[in-house]
């Protein structure tokens, strides 16, 4: 498909080659002009000067246009600027050089000694300085990208040595909330039956001479049925909580733990408790269930969002984040997955090198506070 429109990265890009070129071939064809004493060489190294130096304006004008459109200059682009520059100097002194000595260039390599291997120095340099220039805009474009890995790479490197624990540890305990449950169940239909058999005791004809019902014994059986319920709304809030642990258990990472060569299996499912016992306390006796309080503050998720979409902070100019931004950097999308610590992501973002060694990414640490917590609560919440 033909792209509709350009940015001046497409630009730079097309322009940028020409010079890099031509300016190593000038290099390779002045060295043999004196090696294989081939003055008509020397002709080609000016024509391909020429067209260097006609390109190279090109090139830093759509580079510097570029390096514009980041709210943050990414990582090596005032090293890859500044040997820009001294190329095109070099080209242009050599060049100059050239023209003004021009007729004995052609004519049989009359230059002096002296002046061949001035003339020969400053091509090398000129050819060192774009070979240069090129390394370090590569550097600039796939430097985050060489490692497979590095979809999280600038969230999480390894796979955290306590990983293998932290999986059994989360097995074991999915286990005994499951047991928990089972018990609680239990439990629960015992006293549904006893409540049961109370009722059935109540409701048999009583001797003529005792009262045809007690308030004692009313008050028992409302006792017990609200017991039943309370066990009841335990049990199912218990089936819940195993069910979560098991999506956890399942959701945890298998990967070994850093040098060593062992792999560790996933933690066991666990099976979810039986439903609770159906039997229904009398009228007005049900507890409500307690009302679940959030994990993320929704103010700070909607404020965090909002900073990781805005063009100030350059987020999406290296990152991507539901398919939207660029993939320079790692996709943001599940970031919560790996680490839904709040406080990591904030020191991550203040420091990046202290959670991730040999990050590339710039720090954050003149980002307010209030705004800092709220990107760092969103990028913690998407899991």
């Amino acid at each position: 498909m033909i792209p509709t429109s350009y940015s001046w990265v497409e630009v730079h890009g097309a322009t940028t080659h020409f010079p890099i070129v031509l300016l190593m071939l000038a290099c390779i064809f002045d060295i043999g002009a004196i090696v294989f004493r081939r003055p008509a060489w020397r002709e080609m190294t000016l024509i391909m000067l020429v067209v260097a130096v006609a390109t190279l304006p090109i090139s830093l004008l759509s580079g510097y246009l570029h390096g514009r459109e980041y709210a943050r200059a990414p990582v090596g682009y005032d090293l890859h600027w500044m040997a820009a520059v001294v190329t095109s100097v070099l080209a242009l002194i050599i060049l100059l050089w050239r023209m003004a000595t021009r007729d004995k260039l052609v004519t049989r390599d009359h230059l002096q000694k002296p002046a061949r291997i001035g003339a020969l120095i400053l091509t090398m340099g000129s050819a060192s300085a774009v070979s240069f220039t090129g390394f370090m805009g590569g550097q600039m474009v796939f430097g985050d990208r060489e490692a497979p890995s590095a979809a999280v790479a600038d969230t999480v490197q390894t796979v955290p040595d306590s990983s293998v624990e932290d999986s059994k540890k989360l097995g074991a305990a999915a286990e005994r909330m499951a047991s928990a449950a089972g018990k609680l169940e239990s439990a629960s239909g015992k006293v549904a039956i006893s409540a049961a058999q109370v009722k059935a005791q109540a409701a048999k004809p009583a001797p003529p001479t005792a009262p045809a019902t007690s308030p004692a014994l009313d008050a028992k059986v409302s006792e017990m049925a609200r017991t039943a319920q309370k066990l009841e709304d335990a049990a199912k809030r218990f089936e819940q909580s195993a069910a979560k642990m098991e999506r956890l258990a399942a959701e945890m990472p298998s990967g070994s733990s850093r040098g060593s060569g062992t792999s560790s299996s996933a933690p066991p499912k666990i099976a979810a408790a039986p439903p609770a016992s159906t039997s229904k306390p009398p009228t007005g006796t049900s507890a409500p269930a307690a009302a679940a309080k959030p994990e993320f503050d929704p103010v700070l998720l909607v404020a965090g969002e909002k900073i990781l979409r805005s063009e100030d902070n350059g987020c999406l100019g290296c990152h991507k984040f539901n398919g939207e931004g660029r993939a320079k950097g790692p996709d943001l999308t599940f970031a919560g997955r790996l680490h839904g610590d709040i406080e990591w992501q904030i020191a991550h973002m203040k420091d990046p090198a202290s959670k991730v060694p040999g990050s590339k990414m710039p720090a954050y640490d003149d980002m307010s506070e209030p705004d800092l917590r709220a990107l760092s609560t969103f990028l913690a919440s998407r899991k």
